[in-house]
């Protein structure tokens, strides 16, 4: 059985708190130095670099705390830097450029709008054969990554479903607007809308259970996919069954029509392949012990709002058995700290966890050779716990961290005592996959068109949780950017021009919209992740659209192929 359907997606803005902003500064001795609200200050530094016509050391990008990025803050060196950093050098005095919040609408970057075709191939069990699929992509005025843009939405129709032959054309189109680029989940809410509102139909067009169609059809721990994704662990099939029994309680609108729709999807836990040709996608950390026992972790990774500070600070504590208090942390900070790609991708807890989680381990280890000569011990019988070095099963013979340090620091004639951390990968796309599912609940009024989303319970195969009140922020954040680009937002435009560049006309939905959201976690450990953890902060994104067409489909028969589904 073939069946081919067209979906539509609109534009999507990334609605930061904090617009974009910079600050320059140039000394003739030093070189330039420049505040940035970026994800990647790494990038931005090779980017001013060669727009100064200067080596990349006479260039320092500082990321101070960020008020919210979602991918529109990712792509490197954005104009008000080049701007403020040449006219500090221009004036001899510091440089201050700030978009308010017009700017921030007119001129950034915004989720591509798409024309998807899908055209899919399914035996009378419902099981995938062939699919087909042509996408273009409004790019706006400017390439800002448009192949990137291409071959993402094409891998991610290999993923979370299997098939035996896929076929891919995309097309990125110029246009005389804004240019589209990274956003949260990067992609993955354009392929995964159409993807699953037709799993729907095609569900209802052979008879087959929604949640049925999508287990038969599900890729499993240890498969691989047709373009190399290999499936290193996964949950998709239990998570699904978990959440397919769960729904609110009443409804919002006495009489209106009810429903209920799942959407699935899964994302990479950071890119495998770096975005710009010649260097490798990895992530270094390092780390100095200091006497009275606290620590400094140096990480290139960049804190966004999404809590990696934290979660990076946790590794390094379990690892050395100390408070996460006594964990200090210097981050993104190109003059300090070591090379790190950035916040994109979903790869700071896989790739930089992995690289502190190095560090630490290289510092345990030292401290341990350290201490084993002082107790005349084995270093492999050495445990490290409550912030003490000791012999394994005599807790008495040891020594706290402290004293370890100051030995090893005597040893090494005053030298630091520091740890060294690095991860990479040849994995293909990415090192490891993340899977989702949501069942949505709404209800229509049959008058107005208008709908109410009264839950979403939302799954997330994130591995292990290291920190779960994090992941639950990540998880619900998702949730609202995918409801808002299910039912309301949007940008109409006139010659090019944006009509509504503003918090009060740009339909982001409060916290008044939000429905319940349930959370249900599987637990089940990566083994390429630290201690278990992958990707939770931008695959929760995609299943959200989807589920609450399918779910409007229920409620009334109407099947919606284009977004946003407004009451009109």
């Amino acid at each position: 059985y073939v069946r081919e359907d067209t979906f539509t997606t609109q534009p999507q803005a990334h609605a930061p708190m904090e617009p974009h902003v910079a600050i320059g500064q140039y000394d003739p001795a030093a070189g330039f130095t420049v505040w940035t609200s970026t994800q990647t200050p790494f990038y931005a530094q090779e980017d001013l670099a060669n727009l100064l016509q200067v080596s990349r050391s006479r260039v320092r990008v500082i990321k101070p705390p960020v008020g919210g990025a979602f991918g529109g803050k990712s792509d490197g060196t954005d104009s008000l830097e080049f701007c403020a950093a040449l006219l500090a050098m221009k004036a001899g005095r510091p440089v201050f450029i700030i978009y308010d919040r017009d700017e921030e609408f007119q001129v950034t970057r915004r989720r591509h709008p798409s024309i998807i075709h899908i055209k899919t191939a399914v035996d009378r069990d419902g099981i995938i054969l062939a699919k087909e699929c042509r996408v273009i992509l409004d790019g706006g005025a400017y390439y800002m990554g448009g192949a990137v843009a291409l071959f993402l939405c094409h891998g991610r129709f290999f993923l979370p479903y299997a098939q035996k032959g896929l076929r891919y054309e995309g097309l990125r189109v110029y246009t005389n607007k804004a240019p589209g680029g990274a956003m949260r989940g990067f992609m993955s809410p354009q392929a995964h809308f159409a993807q699953d509102v037709q799993m729907d139909l095609l569900a209802k067009d052979l008879g087959i259970d929604p949640v049925e169609i999508r287990c038969r059809n599900a890729m499993h721990t240890g498969e691989v996919a047709l373009n190399g994704f290999k499936v290193v662990s996964s949950a998709f099939t239990q998570g699904l069954e978990a959440i397919a029994s769960y729904g609110s309680e009443g409804g919002t609108g006495a009489g209106w029509p009810r429903g209920r729709g799942f959407g699935c999807a899964a994302f990479g836990s950071g890119a495998a392949h770096r975005v710009r040709p010649g260097k490798e996608a990895y992530s270094a950390a390092r780390l100095i012990a200091h006497e009275d026992g606290y620590f400094t972790l140096y990480t290139g990774a960049s804190d966004v709002g999404q809590g990696t500070d934290t979660i990076l600070g946790q590794i390094v504590a379990q690892e050395l058995s100390v408070p996460l208090e006594k964990i200090r942390i210097v981050a993104a900070d190109t003059a300090l700290t070591p090379l790190d790609q950035g916040s994109y991708s979903s790869r700071v807890t896989t790739m930089a966890g992995n690289a502190c989680l190095g560090a630490a381990a290289d510092m345990a280890g030292q401290l341990k050779d350290t201490a084993a000569q002082k107790l005349e011990a084995n270093p492999a019988d050495l445990e490290l716990a409550d912030e003490r070095i000791f012999v394994r099963g005599s807790a008495e013979k040891g020594m706290s961290l402290s004293e370890a340090i100051i030995a090893r620091q005597l040893s090494g004639g005053g030298a630091v005592v520091t740890g060294q951390g690095t991860y990479s990968t040849r994995a293909r796309g990415s090192p490891t996959f993340s899977f989702g599912s949501q069942l949505a609940e709404v209800t229509v009024d049959p008058e107005t068109g208008k709908v109410e989303v009264s839950s979403i319970t939302c799954t997330h195969d994130c591995g292990i949780a290291i920190n779960p009140l994090l992941v639950e922020g990540q998880l619900e954040g998702s949730v609202h950017m995918g409801l808002g680009y299910a039912l309301s937002e949007d940008i109409p435009e006139k010659e090019g021009v944006n009509l509504n560049p503003s918090f009060l006309d740009y339909k982001l939905l409060t916290a008044l919209e939000m429905p319940r959201v349930k959370l249900v976690f599987t637990e089940v450990p990566d083994p390429v992740g630290p201690y278990g953890a992958k990707e939770g902060g931008e695959g929760t994104v995609g299943p959200t659209a989807p589920a609450i067409i399918n779910a409007i489909a229920e409620a009334t028969g109407v099947r919606l192929k284009g977004l946003p589904a407004t009451p009109e």
